[in-house]
């Protein structure tokens, strides 16, 4: 079950870190590292992440004459890290500021994804 689960279940916020995964999450100088590795996170894992993301982003696909085609998205580190440890086989590490992920989805919503960093070079 996720912490959210937890959390309505009324488990209180002391009792969190008694849980299995928390204590070393708490303590590790990367925390969105030590969740992209870890093999059961509570809630969802890095892969179901980046499955989700891949999946809304082959829904944008579907043509509409005349429409722009190209979609900018803001998001936070945990989904690009998650993306881009599915996609491209690693961990990139924190992006830095504007700057992220390029990805490119085929008319068969195929997706390929890039580090983005402008300030890079």
């Amino acid at each position: 079950m996720g912490l959210f689960g937890w959390i309505l279940l009324g488990l209180p916020a002391e009792d969190v870190p008694s849980l299995e995964f928390f204590p070393a999450f708490f303590d590790s100088p990367d925390r969105i590292g030590w969740w992209l590795a870890h093999p059961s996170p509570p809630g969802e894992d890095a892969r179901s992440v980046a499955a989700r993301v891949e999946s809304f982003a082959g829904s944008l696909v579907d043509p509409i004459p005349d429409q722009p085609d190209v979609v900018v998205a803001v998001t936070h580190s945990p989904l690009l890290r998650a993306v881009a440890h599915d996609s491209l086989g690693h961990d990139i590490g924190e992006p830095p500021w504007v700057a992220g992920l390029l990805m490119v989805v085929d008319d068969d919503r195929n997706t390929t994804v890039e580090v983005f960093d402008p300030g890079a070079g």
